[in-house]
């Protein structure tokens, strides 16, 4: 009854104009999708309010871009994304 409500995710990468180009490509094969981007959480442990990447002399990126689709439109989503962005990257959660 509920087949094809549930989402599965299909690109998660560090790169935000790789992510947009993404969306481009899944809106105009109108593949539905939901999109955002999130920050990776620093190490837990003693002293985990400091995030070490913040001392570094060089910028570390530390936001995710992830697009995720219906179940059913999942196939179709990998179609469109195969070979024409960068291949998905797990952070976190396996794809």
């Amino acid at each position: 009854m509920f087949e094809g409500l549930k989402n599965t995710l299909v690109y998660r990468s560090k790169d935000e104009r790789d992510w947009n180009k993404a969306r481009e490509l899944l809106d105009h094969d109108k593949v539905l999708y939901r999109a955002w981007k999130s920050e990776e959480p620093p190490a837990g442990g003693c002293g985990s309010k400091i995030d070490v990447r913040s001392l570094a002399s060089v910028k570390i990126p530390r936001t995710i871009f992830s697009i995720e689709v219906r179940n059913n439109q999942a196939k179709a989503a990998r179609e469109t994304l195969s070979g024409k962005v960068l291949p998905p990257r797990s952070y976190g959660a396996g794809i």
